[in-house]
């Protein structure tokens, strides 16, 4: 069974694998067209503001450690973009 836990981890770690394949520096060899869908798939992709208001009470509680999530990180990464 997955948990809210895991579900947020794995929403945060593809977010973070995105953003990294928009980074020249961090992934020298990506094709222009990859990138381009990339920068495309994170203009529409979650905030943690709006995935807060979707999850329960509880799994806040649960994760106070995780970053991102519950109103501990409010930045956009649309000014990245």
């Amino acid at each position: 069974m997955t948990l809210d836990v895991q579900r947020m981890r794995a929403i945060q770690s593809a977010r973070d694998f995105l953003r990294g394949l928009l980074d020249p520096a961090k992934t020298q060899r990506v094709p222009s067209k990859i990138r381009e869908e990339a920068r495309r798939i994170l203009k529409h992709y979650p905030e943690p503001y709006w995935i807060d208001d979707k999850l329960p009470k509880e799994s806040c509680e649960l994760r106070e450690e995780d970053a991102g999530f519950c109103g501990k990180e409010r930045k956009s990464h649309r000014d990245e973009l």
